[in-house]
């Protein structure tokens, strides 16, 4: 009726390396978001099988649970018109993806791949994925219909929504690619992440979601992993943030093993 949007942020109580008990966390914060009228539900980084899970990435096992979870993801959601948007590690011609999968409907209706591989200090991703810039082809065959693949990719209701995403480090470059699709005509960024919890950080961070959301006169959405990611080097704090405009307008940075929402 006034023209507002609704947007959920998630940090789901995560058990890395498990997919399918990560799935009925996802499934319930989706239904929480549904009755409470979100347009969108946004996840963290890889948010199926956990950012830290490292070597496993290489087990065809995991890879294949994982696209099971997706495939039931999409079966259960086949009535909710909410667009959920999940961290995926997408192998596609040999190539591992880290990348963020857009549903509506139980249909995928893209992937769009991370463009900056992190590859410094507690970070070694680039062991594991490749960077979206090696992209050739604008579209997969993905349970067995063409699927958009690409980080120039915009959503739109056709009235007066359109988004774009990045991936973490996307935000943290020179020059991120909601650079580019804030020019192209989005007006809301969203950013899967997985943001590790340091001395200064967080609030580093929250002022780079709020600058980039002024950059690229934008809402800027950015949710991060949980506590379930804190099992090697690294502690991870679920940061769910949405700045406007430069102002920071929500947020939610309690530490919780439980799954969390920020609307």
């Amino acid at each position: 009726m006034f023209g507002f949007y609704k947007i959920a942020l998630a940090a789901p109580k995560l058990t890395l390396a498990n997919p399918k008990k990560n799935l009925e966390s996802i499934l319930t914060l989706i239904k929480d978001a549904k009755q409470n009228s979100a347009s969108i539900i946004l996840f963290s980084e890889l948010t199926l099988i956990g950012y830290t899970v490292g070597d496993l990435l290489f087990q065809e096992r995991l890879l294949r649970a994982q696209k099971d979870a997706l495939e039931r993801l999409c079966h259960e959601t086949q009535e909710i018109n909410t667009v959920i948007v999940v961290g995926y590690a997408l192998l596609h011609q040999n190539r591992l993806y880290n990348t963020a999968a857009v549903l509506q409907n139980g249909k995928i209706l893209a992937f769009v791949p991370k463009s900056f591989i992190p590859n410094k200090q507690e970070f070694y991703e680039s062991r594991y994925f490749v960077s979206a810039q090696n992209i050739k082809e604008s579209s997969i065959n993905f349970f067995d219909y063409e699927v958009p693949f690409g980080v120039d990719l915009l959503f739109s209701d056709a009235k007066d929504l359109t988004f774009g995403i990045e991936i973490c480090e996307d935000l943290w470059a020179v020059t991120p690619p909601s650079n580019q699709l804030a020019i192209n005509g989005a007006n809301l960024i969203l950013n899967l992440s997985a943001s590790n919890e340091v001395i200064g950080k967080a609030t580093y961070r929250r002022e780079r979601v709020g600058n980039q959301s002024a950059r690229t006169s934008s809402v800027y959405a950015y949710a991060s992993s949980s506590l379930g990611e804190s099992s090697t080097d690294t502690i991870f704090g679920g940061d769910l943030i949405v700045s406007e405009y430069g102002s920071l307008i929500a947020q939610d940075s309690t530490l919780s093993f439980e799954s969390k929402m920020l609307y």
